[in-house]
């Protein structure tokens, strides 16, 4: 087994106000005015990323998306850049899960920090946690749905 499949499976649930903008708002989940109206292709703006792709759990829809980061550049100024890095893990990937519930009045975010590390920017699927949120974790909401 390799140091990356060894690691913890972390993620973080965050509880945010419904609340619908046609733009993103810093530090807030926000549901697209197109969305808010019933049109599915909307986004929902979320950890500064524009959520575009999604899947169902029951009636829910999930919206996610994901970004990259190059580690060797995460440089302080205490340390020189680039920063020396295995080539296993020079970038990272954080995924973002994103449920709107309207009627509840909330949105629901699942944030998988650093889900999968490796040798390229290119993204595959869902690594690690970001299946297990994408498989398991996010698909059990289904029992909520009727309630």
């Amino acid at each position: 087994m390799d140091a990356v499949s060894q690691r913890a499976v972390e993620f973080a649930v965050f509880v945010h106000p419904y609340q619908a903008s046609e733009m993103p708002d810093p530090g807030h989940c926000v549901v697209s005015q197109q969305l808010d109206l019933g049109v599915l292709s909307g986004p929902i703006y979320c950890e500064g990323l524009n959520l575009k792709d999604s899947f169902r759990i029951g009636e829910r829809i999930v919206k996610y998306g994901w970004e990259t980061n190059d580690t060797s550049a995460d440089c302080t100024m205490n340390t020189p850049c680039p920063i020396k890095v295995p080539p296993a893990t020079r970038y990272a990937t954080t995924y973002v899960f994103v449920v709107p519930d309207k009627g509840r009045g909330n949105v629901l975010e699942f944030h998988a920090g650093y889900a999968a590390r490796g040798p390229t920017q290119e993204v595959n699927g869902f690594p690690g946690t970001a299946r297990l949120l994408r498989d398991v974790v996010i698909p059990s909401l289904h029992d909520l749905t009727d309630k």
